[in-house]
Protein backbone atom coordinates (compact mmCIF):
# COMPACT_ATOMS: atom_id res chain seq x y z
CA UNK A 1 0.00 0.00 0.00
CA UNK A 2 1.04 3.13 -0.42
CA UNK A 3 2.29 5.46 2.40
CA UNK A 4 -0.97 7.71 2.74
CA UNK A 5 -3.02 4.55 1.98
CA UNK A 6 -5.07 2.86 4.93
CA UNK A 7 -7.58 0.28 3.82
CA UNK A 8 -7.18 -1.45 0.12
CA UNK A 9 -9.06 -3.96 -1.37
CA UNK A 10 -8.63 -5.95 -4.08
CA UNK A 11 -11.23 -8.28 -6.12
CA UNK A 12 -12.97 -8.96 -3.44
CA UNK A 13 -15.80 -11.41 -3.24
CA UNK A 14 -18.90 -13.19 -1.07
CA UNK A 15 -20.61 -16.02 -2.14
CA UNK A 16 -23.69 -17.68 -0.13
CA UNK A 17 -25.13 -20.84 -0.91
CA UNK A 18 -28.70 -21.17 -1.01
CA UNK A 19 -30.73 -24.16 0.20
CA UNK A 20 -34.34 -24.80 -0.26
CA UNK A 21 -34.78 -26.84 2.58
CA UNK A 22 -32.00 -27.43 5.88
CA UNK A 23 -32.64 -31.16 4.99
CA UNK A 24 -30.57 -30.19 1.73
CA UNK A 25 -27.69 -29.07 3.45
CA UNK A 26 -27.51 -32.09 5.04
CA UNK A 27 -28.34 -33.82 1.39
CA UNK A 28 -25.55 -32.59 0.13
CA UNK A 29 -22.72 -32.67 3.53
CA UNK A 30 -23.83 -36.59 3.46
CA UNK A 31 -23.24 -36.95 -0.40
CA UNK A 32 -19.52 -36.22 0.18
CA UNK A 33 -19.67 -33.52 -3.54
CA UNK A 34 -21.40 -35.99 -5.69
CA UNK A 35 -24.81 -34.11 -4.98
CA UNK A 36 -25.50 -30.50 -4.99
CA UNK A 37 -28.34 -29.26 -3.16
CA UNK A 38 -27.58 -25.62 -3.43
CA UNK A 39 -28.13 -22.41 -5.48
CA UNK A 40 -25.27 -19.78 -5.35
CA UNK A 41 -25.72 -16.36 -4.28
CA UNK A 42 -22.61 -13.59 -4.84
CA UNK A 43 -23.86 -10.68 -2.47
CA UNK A 44 -20.57 -9.30 -3.24
CA UNK A 45 -18.44 -9.37 -6.86
CA UNK A 46 -14.82 -8.24 -7.52
CA UNK A 47 -15.19 -5.24 -5.72
CA UNK A 48 -11.84 -3.19 -5.46
CA UNK A 49 -10.84 0.36 -3.84
CA UNK A 50 -8.68 1.91 -1.54
CA UNK A 51 -9.20 4.91 1.60
CA UNK A 52 -6.63 7.27 2.10
CA UNK A 53 -6.14 8.61 5.82
CA UNK A 54 -8.23 10.97 6.99
CA UNK A 55 -10.84 10.47 4.21
CA UNK A 56 -14.18 9.65 4.37
CA UNK A 57 -15.40 6.89 1.90
CA UNK A 58 -19.49 6.07 2.07
CA UNK A 59 -21.32 2.97 0.36
CA UNK A 60 -24.27 3.84 -1.02
CA UNK A 61 -26.87 1.30 -2.74
CA UNK A 62 -30.74 -0.06 -2.34
CA UNK A 63 -31.24 -2.81 0.22
CA UNK A 64 -30.02 -6.34 -0.57
CA UNK A 65 -26.71 -4.19 -2.43
CA UNK A 66 -24.30 -5.74 -0.67
CA UNK A 67 -23.43 -2.43 1.48
CA UNK A 68 -23.77 -4.40 4.98
CA UNK A 69 -22.14 -7.73 3.94
CA UNK A 70 -18.86 -5.95 2.72
CA UNK A 71 -18.47 -3.97 6.19
CA UNK A 72 -18.92 -6.95 8.03
CA UNK A 73 -16.14 -8.78 6.03
CA UNK A 74 -14.36 -5.69 6.94
CA UNK A 75 -14.70 -6.29 10.48
CA UNK A 76 -14.21 -9.71 10.53
CA UNK A 77 -17.85 -10.66 11.36
CA UNK A 78 -17.55 -12.59 7.59
CA UNK A 79 -14.73 -13.81 5.61
CA UNK A 80 -14.33 -13.15 1.88
CA UNK A 81 -14.71 -16.01 -0.79
CA UNK A 82 -12.15 -13.80 -3.35
CA UNK A 83 -9.64 -10.90 -2.97
CA UNK A 84 -7.89 -9.50 0.08
CA UNK A 85 -8.03 -6.81 2.73
CA UNK A 86 -5.23 -5.04 4.00
CA UNK A 87 -5.97 -2.33 7.21
CA UNK A 88 -3.63 -0.59 8.87
CA UNK A 89 -4.62 0.74 12.03
CA UNK A 90 -6.94 0.82 15.01
CA UNK A 91 -10.35 -0.31 13.70
CA UNK A 92 -13.83 0.27 15.29
CA UNK A 93 -16.94 -0.39 14.39
CA UNK A 94 -20.74 0.54 15.22
CA UNK A 95 -22.62 -2.03 13.16
CA UNK A 96 -25.17 -3.18 15.59
CA UNK A 97 -25.22 -0.30 18.35
CA UNK A 98 -25.28 -1.47 22.34
CA UNK A 99 -24.15 -5.37 21.45
CA UNK A 100 -21.87 -6.64 24.12
CA UNK A 101 -23.30 -4.66 26.80
CA UNK A 102 -24.28 -5.98 29.73
CA UNK A 103 -27.88 -5.56 30.90
CA UNK A 104 -27.07 -5.86 35.23
CA UNK A 105 -24.35 -3.10 34.89
CA UNK A 106 -24.90 0.56 34.63
CA UNK A 107 -23.66 2.79 31.57
CA UNK A 108 -20.52 3.81 33.27
CA UNK A 109 -19.41 -0.16 33.53
CA UNK A 110 -20.52 -0.99 30.62
CA UNK A 111 -18.44 1.63 29.20
CA UNK A 112 -15.17 0.60 31.12
CA UNK A 113 -15.96 -3.33 30.22
CA UNK A 114 -16.35 -2.31 26.73
CA UNK A 115 -13.01 -0.90 26.60
CA UNK A 116 -11.45 -3.95 28.13
CA UNK A 117 -13.24 -6.59 25.88
CA UNK A 118 -11.86 -4.27 22.69
CA UNK A 119 -8.59 -4.87 24.09
CA UNK A 120 -7.61 -1.41 25.64
CA UNK A 121 -5.10 -1.02 28.52
CA UNK A 122 -7.23 -0.70 31.84
CA UNK A 123 -5.91 2.78 32.16
CA UNK A 124 -7.31 3.93 29.14
CA UNK A 125 -11.21 5.18 30.06
CA UNK A 126 -9.55 7.71 32.31
CA UNK A 127 -11.86 10.03 34.68
CA UNK A 128 -11.68 13.00 32.53
CA UNK A 129 -12.53 10.46 29.05
CA UNK A 130 -15.78 9.24 31.34
CA UNK A 131 -16.98 12.64 31.53
CA UNK A 132 -16.60 13.38 28.02
CA UNK A 133 -18.33 10.50 27.38
CA UNK A 134 -20.92 11.36 29.91
CA UNK A 135 -21.45 14.39 28.52
CA UNK A 136 -22.10 13.54 25.13
CA UNK A 137 -24.22 10.95 25.50
CA UNK A 138 -26.22 13.58 27.55
CA UNK A 139 -28.30 10.83 29.77
CA UNK A 140 -28.31 12.65 32.92
CA UNK A 141 -28.27 10.21 35.95
CA UNK A 142 -29.17 6.92 33.87
CA UNK A 143 -25.31 6.94 33.07
CA UNK A 144 -24.83 5.34 36.48
CA UNK A 145 -28.10 3.04 36.58
CA UNK A 146 -28.17 -0.41 34.93
CA UNK A 147 -28.46 -0.61 31.10
CA UNK A 148 -31.63 -3.13 31.61
CA UNK A 149 -33.87 0.57 32.36
CA UNK A 150 -32.80 2.21 29.58
CA UNK A 151 -35.03 3.06 26.36
CA UNK A 152 -33.12 1.89 22.77
CA UNK A 153 -32.39 5.66 22.28
CA UNK A 154 -30.29 5.52 25.80
CA UNK A 155 -28.81 2.45 23.82
CA UNK A 156 -27.55 4.87 20.97
CA UNK A 157 -26.50 7.55 22.87
CA UNK A 158 -24.63 5.40 25.26
CA UNK A 159 -22.52 3.45 22.47
CA UNK A 160 -22.12 6.22 19.84
CA UNK A 161 -20.70 8.21 22.96
CA UNK A 162 -18.10 5.62 23.66
CA UNK A 163 -17.24 5.07 20.31
CA UNK A 164 -16.64 8.90 19.90
CA UNK A 165 -13.95 8.65 22.36
CA UNK A 166 -11.99 5.80 21.59
CA UNK A 167 -9.70 7.28 19.33
CA UNK A 168 -9.52 5.02 16.02
CA UNK A 169 -7.38 5.36 13.54
CA UNK A 170 -10.53 3.59 10.97
CA UNK A 171 -14.48 4.16 12.03
CA UNK A 172 -16.27 1.99 10.15
CA UNK A 173 -20.09 2.83 10.77
CA UNK A 174 -23.36 1.28 9.27
CA UNK A 175 -26.59 3.16 9.55
CA UNK A 176 -25.84 3.93 13.03
CA UNK A 177 -26.71 7.50 12.41
CA UNK A 178 -30.30 6.66 11.02
CA UNK A 179 -30.92 5.99 14.95
CA UNK A 180 -31.73 8.58 17.56
CA UNK A 181 -33.19 12.07 17.93
CA UNK A 182 -32.27 14.63 15.09
CA UNK A 183 -30.30 16.85 18.06
CA UNK A 184 -27.97 13.82 19.06
CA UNK A 185 -27.60 13.33 15.14
CA UNK A 186 -26.86 16.94 14.25
CA UNK A 187 -23.93 16.64 17.70
CA UNK A 188 -22.47 13.06 16.31
CA UNK A 189 -22.29 14.60 12.91
CA UNK A 190 -20.19 17.70 14.54
CA UNK A 191 -18.08 15.04 15.81
CA UNK A 192 -17.60 13.00 13.21
CA UNK A 193 -16.26 16.38 11.23
CA UNK A 194 -13.97 16.72 14.62
CA UNK A 195 -12.40 13.30 14.04
CA UNK A 196 -12.23 13.56 10.10
CA UNK A 197 -10.19 17.02 11.04
CA UNK A 198 -7.89 15.16 13.85
CA UNK A 199 -6.79 11.97 10.90
CA UNK A 200 -9.62 9.45 11.41
CA UNK A 201 -10.56 7.58 8.66
CA UNK A 202 -14.57 6.91 7.76
CA UNK A 203 -16.04 3.95 5.86
CA UNK A 204 -19.49 5.11 6.16
CA UNK A 205 -23.15 3.60 5.09
CA UNK A 206 -26.23 5.20 5.48
CA UNK A 207 -29.64 5.69 3.76
CA UNK A 208 -29.33 9.45 4.31
CA UNK A 209 -28.25 10.38 0.88
CA UNK A 210 -27.46 14.21 2.47
CA UNK A 211 -25.35 12.45 5.44
CA UNK A 212 -23.52 10.53 3.49
CA UNK A 213 -22.92 13.32 0.27
CA UNK A 214 -22.25 15.91 3.24
CA UNK A 215 -19.63 13.92 5.00
CA UNK A 216 -17.75 11.41 2.22
CA UNK A 217 -14.93 12.81 -0.03
CA UNK A 218 -15.56 9.57 -2.18
CA UNK A 219 -19.05 7.15 -2.82
CA UNK A 220 -18.99 3.80 -4.08
CA UNK A 221 -22.70 3.10 -5.15
CA UNK A 222 -23.44 -0.53 -5.01
CA UNK A 223 -26.07 -2.77 -7.15
CA UNK A 224 -26.47 -6.27 -7.15
CA UNK A 225 -23.19 -6.61 -5.19
CA UNK A 226 -21.69 -4.51 -7.96
CA UNK A 227 -19.81 -1.82 -7.64
CA UNK A 228 -21.62 0.39 -10.46
CA UNK A 229 -19.74 3.99 -9.61
CA UNK A 230 -16.95 5.10 -7.43
CA UNK A 231 -16.03 8.61 -7.21
CA UNK A 232 -17.59 12.08 -6.90
CA UNK A 233 -20.80 12.05 -3.87
CA UNK A 234 -23.09 14.17 -6.20
CA UNK A 235 -22.54 11.80 -9.27
CA UNK A 236 -23.25 8.72 -7.15
CA UNK A 237 -26.33 10.13 -5.78
CA UNK A 238 -27.91 11.12 -8.71
CA UNK A 239 -26.78 6.99 -9.98
CA UNK A 240 -28.58 5.91 -6.67
CA UNK A 241 -31.74 8.23 -7.94
CA UNK A 242 -31.37 6.80 -11.67
CA UNK A 243 -31.37 3.58 -10.52
CA UNK A 244 -34.46 3.59 -8.42
CA UNK A 245 -36.28 5.80 -10.85
CA UNK A 246 -36.10 2.09 -13.50
CA UNK A 247 -38.52 1.15 -10.76
CA UNK A 248 -40.74 3.98 -10.09
CA UNK A 249 -43.82 5.41 -12.39
CA UNK A 250 -44.72 9.02 -12.70
CA UNK A 251 -47.85 10.39 -10.60
CA UNK A 252 -50.70 11.42 -12.25
CA UNK A 253 -51.63 14.84 -13.57
CA UNK A 254 -54.01 15.53 -10.29
CA UNK A 255 -51.09 13.99 -7.96
CA UNK A 256 -48.39 16.77 -9.43
CA UNK A 257 -51.03 20.26 -9.93
CA UNK A 258 -53.07 19.51 -6.67
CA UNK A 259 -53.47 23.10 -5.37
CA UNK A 260 -53.84 24.03 -1.88
CA UNK A 261 -55.86 26.10 0.28
CA UNK A 262 -55.45 27.64 3.85
CA UNK A 263 -57.99 28.86 5.98
CA UNK A 264 -56.93 32.84 7.27
CA UNK A 265 -57.92 32.15 10.78
CA UNK A 266 -55.04 32.53 13.69
CA UNK A 267 -56.69 31.15 17.11
CA UNK A 268 -56.48 33.18 20.66
CA UNK A 269 -53.78 32.63 22.29
CA UNK A 270 -55.03 30.58 24.78
CA UNK A 271 -55.94 28.23 22.55
CA UNK A 272 -52.50 28.21 21.03
CA UNK A 273 -50.22 27.68 23.96
CA UNK A 274 -51.18 23.87 24.67
CA UNK A 275 -50.02 23.28 21.15
CA UNK A 276 -47.09 25.96 21.08
CA UNK A 277 -43.92 24.14 20.43
CA UNK A 278 -41.26 26.62 21.73
CA UNK A 279 -39.64 24.61 23.96
CA UNK A 280 -36.87 27.52 25.93
CA UNK A 281 -33.56 24.64 25.83
CA UNK A 282 -31.45 27.47 23.58
CA UNK A 283 -33.16 31.04 23.61
CA UNK A 284 -31.20 34.38 22.91
CA UNK A 285 -32.27 37.51 22.75
CA UNK A 286 -32.17 41.06 24.31
CA UNK A 287 -35.84 40.57 25.10
CA UNK A 288 -37.36 43.80 24.24
CA UNK A 289 -39.36 41.38 22.18
CA UNK A 290 -40.26 38.09 23.13
CA UNK A 291 -42.30 35.05 21.17
CA UNK A 292 -44.08 34.04 23.49
CA UNK A 293 -46.02 30.97 21.46
CA UNK A 294 -45.91 29.27 18.26
CA UNK A 295 -47.40 26.51 16.21
CA UNK A 296 -47.40 24.78 13.28
CA UNK A 297 -50.55 23.81 11.69
CA UNK A 298 -51.66 21.83 7.99
CA UNK A 299 -54.16 23.05 5.88
CA UNK A 300 -57.10 20.81 7.69
CA UNK A 301 -55.64 23.36 10.81
CA UNK A 302 -54.47 20.24 12.85
CA UNK A 303 -51.33 20.79 14.99
CA UNK A 304 -48.29 19.00 13.58
CA UNK A 305 -44.64 19.36 12.36
CA UNK A 306 -45.12 16.93 9.43
CA UNK A 307 -45.79 17.39 5.83
CA UNK A 308 -45.11 16.00 2.28
CA UNK A 309 -42.84 17.73 0.13
CA UNK A 310 -44.30 20.43 -1.88
CA UNK A 311 -47.35 20.56 0.96
CA UNK A 312 -47.63 23.61 3.17
CA UNK A 313 -47.43 24.55 6.66
CA UNK A 314 -48.54 27.19 8.50
CA UNK A 315 -46.40 29.09 11.38
CA UNK A 316 -48.55 30.88 14.02
CA UNK A 317 -46.00 33.26 15.62
CA UNK A 318 -47.44 35.36 19.15
CA UNK A 319 -45.28 38.01 20.07
CA UNK A 320 -45.20 40.49 22.94
CA UNK A 321 -43.20 44.39 22.83
CA UNK A 322 -41.98 45.47 26.14
CA UNK A 323 -40.55 49.08 24.88
CA UNK A 324 -41.25 50.43 21.65
CA UNK A 325 -40.18 48.16 18.80
CA UNK A 326 -39.30 50.38 15.52
CA UNK A 327 -39.56 48.23 12.03
CA UNK A 328 -39.92 44.67 13.81
CA UNK A 329 -39.46 41.59 11.69
CA UNK A 330 -39.82 38.32 12.44
CA UNK A 331 -39.08 34.79 10.39
CA UNK A 332 -38.23 31.21 10.87
CA UNK A 333 -34.62 29.44 9.98
CA UNK A 334 -34.09 25.78 9.30
CA UNK A 335 -31.10 23.49 9.42
CA UNK A 336 -30.52 19.37 8.09
CA UNK A 337 -29.78 16.86 10.16
CA UNK A 338 -26.37 18.01 9.62
CA UNK A 339 -26.61 21.51 10.90
CA UNK A 340 -25.93 22.70 7.40
CA UNK A 341 -28.42 25.94 6.95
CA UNK A 342 -31.19 25.17 4.59
CA UNK A 343 -33.57 28.18 4.97
CA UNK A 344 -33.38 31.63 6.64
CA UNK A 345 -36.22 33.90 5.50
CA UNK A 346 -37.58 36.50 7.23
CA UNK A 347 -40.52 39.47 6.70
CA UNK A 348 -37.62 42.39 5.86
CA UNK A 349 -36.83 39.55 3.19
CA UNK A 350 -40.15 39.25 1.96
CA UNK A 351 -40.45 43.23 1.84
CA UNK A 352 -43.05 43.22 4.17
CA UNK A 353 -43.61 46.59 6.33
CA UNK A 354 -44.81 45.71 10.01
CA UNK A 355 -46.20 48.63 11.97
CA UNK A 356 -43.95 49.69 14.86
CA UNK A 357 -45.38 48.13 17.77
CA UNK A 358 -45.91 50.30 21.57
CA UNK A 359 -44.67 48.63 24.76
CA UNK A 360 -46.35 45.77 26.36
CA UNK A 361 -48.48 45.92 23.10
CA UNK A 362 -48.99 41.77 21.80
CA UNK A 363 -49.42 40.91 18.48
CA UNK A 364 -50.51 37.44 16.22
CA UNK A 365 -48.97 36.81 13.38
CA UNK A 366 -48.46 33.78 10.27
CA UNK A 367 -47.29 32.73 7.40
CA UNK A 368 -47.40 30.03 5.16
CA UNK A 369 -44.19 28.01 4.02
CA UNK A 370 -44.02 25.31 1.35
CA UNK A 371 -42.15 22.20 1.52
CA UNK A 372 -40.09 22.47 -0.93
CA UNK A 373 -37.26 20.80 0.63
CA UNK A 374 -36.01 16.87 0.06
CA UNK A 375 -37.07 14.44 2.52
CA UNK A 376 -36.16 14.18 5.86
CA UNK A 377 -35.40 15.57 9.71
CA UNK A 378 -34.78 19.29 9.76
CA UNK A 379 -34.57 21.45 13.25
CA UNK A 380 -35.71 24.89 12.95
CA UNK A 381 -35.45 28.10 14.74
CA UNK A 382 -37.74 30.98 15.21
CA UNK A 383 -36.99 34.73 15.87
CA UNK A 384 -38.19 38.22 16.24
CA UNK A 385 -36.33 41.58 15.81
CA UNK A 386 -36.13 44.77 14.98
CA UNK A 387 -34.06 47.19 12.47
CA UNK A 388 -31.09 49.00 13.71
CA UNK A 389 -30.32 52.57 13.46
CA UNK A 390 -27.40 52.89 11.06
CA UNK A 391 -27.94 52.23 7.35
CA UNK A 392 -27.00 48.81 7.19
CA UNK A 393 -29.84 47.20 5.28
CA UNK A 394 -28.52 43.37 6.03
CA UNK A 395 -28.26 44.28 9.86
CA UNK A 396 -30.83 43.94 12.82
CA UNK A 397 -31.37 43.30 16.49
CA UNK A 398 -31.76 39.81 17.49
CA UNK A 399 -34.88 40.67 20.15
CA UNK A 400 -35.44 36.49 20.15
CA UNK A 401 -34.51 33.93 18.98
CA UNK A 402 -35.45 30.19 19.82
CA UNK A 403 -33.35 27.12 18.22
CA UNK A 404 -33.12 23.40 18.00
CA UNK A 405 -37.29 23.44 17.79
CA UNK A 406 -39.26 20.37 16.29
CA UNK A 407 -38.17 17.97 14.26
CA UNK A 408 -40.08 19.67 11.16
CA UNK A 409 -40.30 16.17 9.03
CA UNK A 410 -41.00 16.41 5.39
CA UNK A 411 -42.35 13.22 3.63
CA UNK A 412 -42.57 11.60 0.31
CA UNK A 413 -42.85 8.03 -1.06
CA UNK A 414 -40.54 6.75 -3.17
CA UNK A 415 -42.49 3.87 -3.78
CA UNK A 416 -45.82 5.42 -5.47
CA UNK A 417 -44.30 8.65 -7.41
CA UNK A 418 -41.04 10.14 -8.76
CA UNK A 419 -40.61 13.18 -6.91
CA UNK A 420 -40.67 17.01 -8.42
CA UNK A 421 -37.01 17.27 -7.78
CA UNK A 422 -33.71 15.64 -6.55
CA UNK A 423 -31.08 17.54 -3.64
CA UNK A 424 -31.87 19.79 -0.81
CA UNK A 425 -34.29 21.95 -2.28
CA UNK A 426 -36.55 23.18 -5.20
CA UNK A 427 -35.31 25.47 -7.70
CA UNK A 428 -37.74 27.60 -10.43
CA UNK A 429 -37.14 25.70 -13.54
CA UNK A 430 -38.46 25.78 -17.00
CA UNK A 431 -38.75 23.89 -20.26
CA UNK A 432 -38.16 26.29 -22.99
CA UNK A 433 -38.44 25.89 -26.95
CA UNK A 434 -35.39 25.61 -28.79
Amino acid sequence: MSQDTIVKIQGLGKKFKLYNNPQDRLKEWLSLGFKTKHTEFWALKDISLEVKKGECFGIIGENGAGKSTLLKILTGALWPSTGSIKMEGRVLSLLELGTGFNPELTGKQNVLSSASLLGFPDDYITEEKLNLIQEFADIGEFFDQPIRIYSSGMHVRLAFSMFMFMEPEIFIIDEALSVGDIFFSQKCFKKIHELKNNGVTFIFVSHDLNAVKNLSNRIMLLNHGICTFEGKPEEAVARYHAIRNEKKSLPSKNETNEETQFSNSITALEEALPHSVLNGKDRHGNGEMKIIAARVTNKEGDNTLSASMMDELKFHLYFKAYKKIKDPNFGIIIHDKLGNLVFSCNTQNLRASIPDMEAEEERRVAFNLKMTIGPGEYTFALVCGQSTEDLDLNRGITCDRHNSLGPLIVLFDYSKAVPLFYGIAQLPMEIMDA
